[in-house]
């Protein structure tokens, strides 16, 4: 048997290295995230990255219970029996899927195609946000550590940066979500992967569809949903904001203080 395969390796945080695992002789495509260690919940820094065992539980939440296109959870394992690292793996629903970024910047989508592909964006990062919690903080935390509101949460994270000058940041500046969600907080379109399809006919335009977004959720917060990335600076486009309202009317606005609790 020609068994070929090809693995490439990529990383967003200095604890989680992701590979992507492509098979020739079964043409499937798998993306596996390993980690040496579970992340110290005892740190001194505020946002540690999570754990491979929460995102797997997050997976599981976004598959089972959005409309978000992740991957399938194929293996996972923390005991440390038999490699010496944590690690997830992934079945990638498309081997030949290529990312929004890079299809943008090569020029290689119509206007008709880009806006479609941000119109279900859109309506994917509503679906994720449905997804809500009692409590404002990190996910796999226990409810007992947790702050009993977004401003208390935000300020924590901004004294562990900048101690002595977030104490002059009032409480109003983070009491803008009465009820938090899940935000991914660092998507981009780096992490969404696009299939391109024949066209269906002559003289029509290939098919364009959302394939999956890469797990890159070591990083998501229950909280304030406008804190998302992709509403951020020169903010989302007029079709992303459509999908998101999901054609119900009314205005997404993001004020500058979204952008203060980014930091």
């Amino acid at each position: 048997m020609d068994f070929r395969y090809y693995i490439q390796r990529f990383s967003y945080t200095s604890s989680i290295r992701f590979y992507k695992i492509d098979i020739g002789v079964s043409n499937a495509s798998y993306l596996l995230a390993a980690a040496d260690k579970t992340p110290d919940s005892k740190s001194l820094l505020a946002m540690q990255p999570l754990s491979l065992s929460t995102i797997r539980d997050l997976l599981s939440d976004i598959s089972n219970n959005t409309k978000m296109p992740v991957p399938d959870l194929r293996s996972f394992d923390d005991s440390l029996a038999r490699y010496p690292f944590h690690y997830l793996l992934l079945r990638l629903p498309s081997p030949n899927a290529q990312s929004l970024s890079s299809l943008r910047s090569s020029g290689a989508l119509t206007p008709q195609q880009d806006a479609l592909l941000d119109l279900k964006l859109g309506t994917f990062i509503h679906s994720m946000h449905s997804l809500q919690n009692d409590w404002f903080g990190v996910p796999g935390t226990q409810p007992d550590e947790e702050l009993e509101s977004s401003g208390e949460m935000q300020k924590t994270l901004v004294e562990d940066i900048r101690r002595y000058p977030s104490r002059a940041i009032g409480s109003f500046l983070f009491e803008d979500a009465e009820v938090p969600t899940l935000v991914w907080l660092t998507g981009s379109a780096d992490d969404v992967y696009v299939q391109i399809s024949e066209p269906c006919g002559l003289n029509q335009e290939a098919r364009v569809d959302i394939a999956h977004v890469l797990p890159t959720f070591d990083r998501v917060v229950w909280g304030d949903p406008m804190l998302e990335a992709f509403f951020m600076s020169p903010g989302p486009s007029k079709v992303l904001k459509e999908g998101y309202l999901e054609g119900e009317g009314g205005t997404l606005i993001i004020f500058p203080r979204q952008r203060t609790k980014r930091m």
